[in-house]
């Protein structure tokens, strides 16, 4: 399963030469060894959405330089070189999108697998945080079901990963606290399979509605007093949501014919979220005309080519599709 917020995070502390103004160029030249760790050991692949800012140190603090967008950060690491200095910040950061291996040993891809980052101070002073999104790493999923192959499969590598880091750095690795999915160490997360997680169910309890309320964010204030229940306890019908040839989420309406909603399929990225925003707010505006949710569903599938409505026991199982 992939989640919005980390399932664990891990921090070092290093050192950027800035000496002789180079201090932007070389923290890129460190950031690009990091991220060519994760794709030596076949994890990471490719550039996702990252960003590069630099920050004042002294109140109050502004934001001197700041750009965000997909790919690699060279030029924008460019552009901030001369307004890093004595009295700044600079942080670069990157989604690094990547494989992990399922039960089966076949690999899935999601465009969320890591999130790298790396704060430098004006002396040279350094800091790296790896965030990992996926419970591919644990004994039990995020809904404390045992998974044993898929363990085995990605833990290694997981491991691997977090030792050439610190490797490169010449740095020990420090975990970072408890999340509601794991616990993090330095070889990567403990084995909950005697003791059990936490918290109980966390995928339902936790990332599924921290999801919801990342849509909600992109959405217009009120849009939930607009539309449909946006929950059902009984079975529904949906329809895949493909961007770019592959399926990003998913639009439900349940049999009660009064609930609808969407399910974004976390491991698309940000996609999977801007995809569902047009619509839900077709759904809010046909049931402000009075139509039946099921209706608004077949609508909205007859403007999708090729899309076809299937059934699912319930919202649950649903969401639970759109995890992985």
């Amino acid at each position: 399963m992939i989640t919005t917020d980390p399932v664990g995070e891990w921090f070092w502390e290093t050192s950027v030469d800035v000496l002789q103004g180079q201090g932007a160029r070389r923290a890129l030249q460190l950031f690009g060894r990091l991220r060519s760790l994760g794709s030596d050991l076949g994890l990471v692949d490719g550039w996702g959405h990252g960003g590069v800012s630099v920050v004042t140190l002294k109140a109050p603090r502004h934001v001197r330089y700041e750009w965000e967008g997909v790919g690699p950060l060279d030029r924008a690491v460019e552009a901030a070189e001369g307004r890093f200095g004595e009295d700044a910040t600079l942080h670069l950061w990157s989604v690094l999108p990547g494989e992990w291996l399922d039960a089966d040993g076949a690999a899935r891809r999601s465009e969320r697998l890591f999130a790298l980052r790396l704060l430098v101070w004006p002396q040279g002073h350094a800091g790296v945080s790896l965030a990992a999104y996926s419970d591919a790493w644990m004994t039990l999923d995020l809904r404390e079901r045992p998974q044993p192959e898929v363990a085995a499969a990605n833990a290694p590598r997981l491991a691997a990963l977090l030792g050439a880091v610190s490797g490169l750095l010449g740095a020990e690795v420090e975990p970072g606290d408890p999340t509601y999915f794991g616990r993090p160490t330095a070889s990567g997360f403990e084995d909950l399979a005697d003791e059990g997680t936490d918290y109980a169910d966390p995928w339902s309890t936790f990332a599924v509605p921290a999801r919801w309320q990342r849509m909600l964010n992109l959405l217009p204030k009120g849009y939930e007093e607009q539309s449909y229940e946006t929950f059902t306890e009984g079975p529904v019908r949906y329809v895949e949501v493909r961007s770019g040839g592959r399926t990003v989420g998913h639009l439900w309406a349940g049999t009660d014919d009064n609930s609808a909603g969407y399910e974004p399929r976390t491991a698309a990225g940000d996609i999977a979220f801007t995809a569902g925003v047009p619509l839900l707010q077709e759904f809010a505006k046909a049931r402000q005309a009075g139509t039946r949710s099921l209706d608004a569903l077949r609508a909205a599938a007859s403007s999708m080519p090729g899309a076809v409505v299937q059934d699912i026991e319930s919202l649950d199982a649903l969401q639970e599709l759109s995890a992985h």
